[in-house]
Order: structure tokens, then sequence, then C-alpha cells
């Protein structure tokens, strides 16, 4: 049997070490656990893989139970972590609905669903919990209450139990919105101090997250704004010069993030 993938596929999950992709098989009654698992790669001896083709081939299939990829590189029996059979998003009524679905899962803690206007800077929008394991078709969805207005786009980040996560295409959605929340930061860039204003539509609470370039969060504000302009101030002085990212997680929906700089 030649298995083929997508070099797509493994975009974005750093576990996966292309060369060594082997195919794998589940057996329900054997394997490494009494209740059935994952058989090592090796057992069907030639197992050959071609990177230049994106193709993995196996000799001596005799039991014809659910396959997937294997990263060989790495040690155990642990095969890569879902197998995604689709992913899309689509606007209605000013809601996103987010929909995707596997076909296998493998310790699979939860899925993060993120949101960007650029490609380059996501916010995450919901967690999901995975199934862990799992052979069979599952169905997932989550909603963004609150899209923003125009062109978004949606990816999913799929992280196991070991910390280890796997990255999907983005996919970009169109929403006009009604009514929409108003963020903005200043001075940008900034010195010493920087200001948040939000002008919300209604009553709201949450809070104000800052992150370095690393991603790391170096600031958070809970929050209660009322209806209309709502003014905030974070002290800079304990930050170093660079990017940093302004996130606004309120009751049940995710805000415009903000780049700001820091210069000194």
């Amino acid at each position: 049997m030649t298995f083929m993938y997508a070099d797509s596929d493994l975009s974005g999950n750093s576990s996966i070490t292309e060369g060594f992709l082997k195919a794998q098989r589940w057996n329900a009654t054997g394997g490494p656990l009494s209740s059935g698992g994952w058989d090592d790669p090796a057992t069907f001896g030639s197992n050959t893989n071609n990177s230049g083709n994106n193709t993995v081939t196996v000799a001596g299939v005799y039991n014809y139970s659910p396959w997937v990829l294997h990263d060989g590189e790495s040690s155990g029996n642990s095969p890569l972590p879902i197998e995604l059979v689709d992913f899309k998003a689509s606007c209605t009524n000013d809601v996103v609905t987010i929909n995707w679905t596997t076909a296998t899962e493998v310790n699979n803690d939860y899925f993060t669903v993120q949101r960007s206007t650029d490609l380059t800077n996501y916010t995450n929008v919901a967690v999901v919990e995975g199934a862990g394991n799992s052979n069979t078709l599952l169905n997932y969805s989550t909603k963004d209450q609150y899209p923003l207005t125009g062109t978004s786009y949606y990816r999913l980040m799929q992280t196991d139990y070991d910390g280890q996560f796997e990255m999907f295409s983005p996919v970009a959605v169109m929403c006009v919105t009604k009514d929409a929340d108003v963020i903005s930061v200043f001075p940008n860039p900034a010195n010493d101090r920087l200001n948040v204003t939000m002008n919300l539509t209604a009553n709201d609470r949450g809070r104000i997250l800052i992150y370095n370039h690393f991603g790391q969060l170096v600031e958070s504000l809970f929050v209660e704004p009322k209806a209309g302009v709502n003014t905030y101030s974070f002290d800079l002085n304990n930050l170093s010069q660079g990017q940093y990212m302004v996130s606004f997680m309120m009751e049940g929906k995710v805000l415009p993030t903000q780049k700001v700089i820091i210069s000194r």
C-alpha cells in the first residue's frame, strides 16, 4: 500500500521529520497494549519513505485496520496526533461558525481555534477538548460570536498530552457585522505608559492581556467596561523595548488584537 500526503499536512508541526515518516497500523486485538495499540512500523519490514514525491509505501500488508503515518524518528509507537478530514468556517447573522472533522486521533488533548487579519498575528477564539484516541469520524464545532468586520482568517491548532502541537492551514471568512466594538491603543510607539480605549456597544467584563514577541503573557488587567468609551492605562517601565501584542478577552468573545511598539 502507498500513502500520499501534501506538504501542507506537515506545515507547522515541529514534531515531524518528513524523511522519517512511516506507515503504521492500529492493532485492535494485540499491539503494544493488551486492549489494542499501534503496531511498530518495523513490524512490516519494507516501509519505504520517498519525501521527494511525498509517499510512504509498505509491503506485506495482510490485515486491514486503520492506518496512519508515524514520525519514525521519534521513540515509541505514537503516530501523528490527528488526521484532519475537513476544516471550514462561515459567517451567518454576524456569527462565524467553525467546523472540522477528524478521521483518527491519538493522544489528542485539545484543539485551539485562532483568528487573524493578516495571516501573521493570531489570537485564540476558542479551546475545544479533543477525544484523546479515536478511530472513527468525529465532528467538532465552535462559534466566534463577535467576529471582525471584513476578511478574517481562522486556523486550527491541535495539542497532544505531552504539549507537542500541530498547526493546520487557515481559511478565509468575509463577515460584515452590524455593530462593532472599537479598540485603540496610544501612544504607539509608546515609552513609559500605554493607554487602551474601548468603545463598546454593550456592558462587558474580562481582561486586557499584553504578550511579548515570544508569546509570553507580561501584563494582565481585569476590567468591567460599560457601553461607550472606556480608557485604561498601563505602566510600561518594567517592560523592555520591542514589539508587543495587546489582546482583549471579554465575556464569550475575543476583540481585535492590537500591535504595540515600546521604544525608548
